[in-house]
């Protein structure tokens, strides 16, 4: 069982390892469920994510998580979340820094009023892969910086 399938028993080792009572923020990693696609006999992987967010809740209601929120998800995905979520997610954690400043998704979040956590602020090298004319910059050799 995949703790994507287990929230609740990934919270718990969490905490166990921790050894806390609770935690303050709980993410869920990039909220596009594998289909099992890689082998179709493992059902496990497809756990829909209106079902994990639900256990989410569920776990901020038990009162093992204070606050429940996502990490690189896009405006769709938010929009899709937003649907049908009791409680809205309190942050997302998305790269961003300033070679990559996703100035759209960072003015929707605060429609929204979801806070954005920054992945790679001073930018772990992730977007080299992204962008070919990125490639062997580096944010510490900027003046600016």
């Amino acid at each position: 069982m995949s703790e994507r399938s287990d929230v609740e028993g990934a919270v718990r080792k969490s905490l166990a390892k921790l050894k806390l009572d609770y935690l303050d923020l709980y993410l869920i990693h990039w909220m596009m469920p594998k289909l099992g696609i890689e082998d179709p006999t493992n059902t496990d992987k497809a756990v829909p994510n209106h079902i994990v967010w639900a256990e989410m809740e569920r776990l901020v209601d038990a009162g093992l998580i204070k606050s429940i929120g996502v990490s690189n998800c896009n405006i769709t995905m938010l929009i899709d979340l937003w649907s049908y979520a009791r409680i809205k997610p309190v942050a997302n954690q998305i790269e961003l820094h300033p070679y990559f400043t996703q100035k759209d998704l960072v003015d929707f979040h605060e429609k929204l009023g979801v806070r954005v956590i920054a992945y790679a602020p001073l930018g772990a090298n992730a977007w080299t892969v992204r962008d070919e004319k990125l490639k062997g910059l580096n944010l510490f050799n900027e003046p600016i910086i």
